[in-house]
């Protein structure tokens, strides 16, 4: 009913409701909206701000840091000529035997190639052991490589052969050495030149670029230095080994890990 009390036909009843209905959701859904701004503006005022984390790097400490690198001897002072300019400097140098420039420039280089060898020499001797294990190749010992008899022709051959390879090779470096840049032209095909001294670099030494910027190549250079001077001491080791136990440092090494405690440096002197 309406007002006058006269009642309404069923077609304008349903537009009545309709229109009630629709009135009445408009304000629902206005009362909704405010109701979930007020609360965004409250949550955002009262939130606490978002925490910003700066995961710490463990950087590498690289040639050139000067007074504040890391000393072998903690509490140390450096000498005078080594400065940190070097890769791998760390002071080390108790006896002053690089106080002279010239001195030390030939101490960098032949450290460098001795450490290269010991390198590659370390992957000589543990790579066949480890191929030999797996059924790969038979081969002797590297102690006992130069009584090896089957090779392409006699022993005296070989020593004229690697003596006038690595002869001339060692003359270049030696005259790069003296005179740098002197012997930088490719030799073999020419119009092409390298770097100088101990990195030479270019598409012969680095085809892959892989210290094609400053701050990669100091890197590697450590790098390079530390794992060399790694690799001379293991020498070292591997060499004692085989005199004392007349063994392959693989088998000395499981040997060790069967039996810790009865298979030492100790043990093996006491026989």
């Amino acid at each position: 009913h309406v007002q006058g009390g006269e009642p309404l036909s069923r077609r304008a009843q349903n537009v009545f409701v309709v229109r009630l209905a629709n009135r009445n959701m408009a304000a629902i859904a206005a009362r909704s909206t405010a109701f979930v701004a007020r609360a965004t503006t409250t949550r955002k005022s009262t939130a606490a701000p978002k925490r910003v984390v700066t995961r710490a790097g463990l950087t590498q400490p690289l040639p050139g840091a000067g007074e504040d690198r890391p000393l072998w001897l903690p509490g140390s002072k450096a000498p005078a000529h080594l400065d940190g300019s070097l890769a791998g400097d760390y002071g080390f140098d108790p006896m002053g035997l690089g106080a002279d420039p010239e001195d030390l420039k030939w101490f960098v280089e032949a450290e460098i190639q001795h450490a290269r060898w010991a390198m590659l020499g370390m992957l000589g001797i543990v790579g066949p052991e480890l191929m030999e294990k797996q059924g790969l190749i038979d081969i002797p010992a590297w102690y006992d490589a130069g009584d090896y008899g089957d090779w392409f022709t006699d022993t005296l051959t070989i020593f004229c052969i690697q003596l006038t390879f690595m002869g001339w090779a060692e003359g270049r470096r030696w005259a790069d050495l003296i005179s740098p840049g002197c012997v930088s032209e490719d030799p073999v095909f020419g119009g092409y030149k390298v770097g100088t001294g101990a990195y030479p670099g270019g598409a012969w030494f680095d085809p892959l670029g892989l210290a094609s910027d400053e701050a990669t190549f100091k890197e590697l250079q450590l790098k390079e230095i530390k794992n060399g001077r790694l690799a001379m001491v293991g020498l070292v080791g591997v060499a004692a080994q085989a005199s004392a136990t007349k063994e392959l440092p693989l088998d000395n090494w499981l040997s060790h890990i069967a039996d810790p405690a009865g298979t030492t440096l100790f043990v093996t002197l006491s026989k």
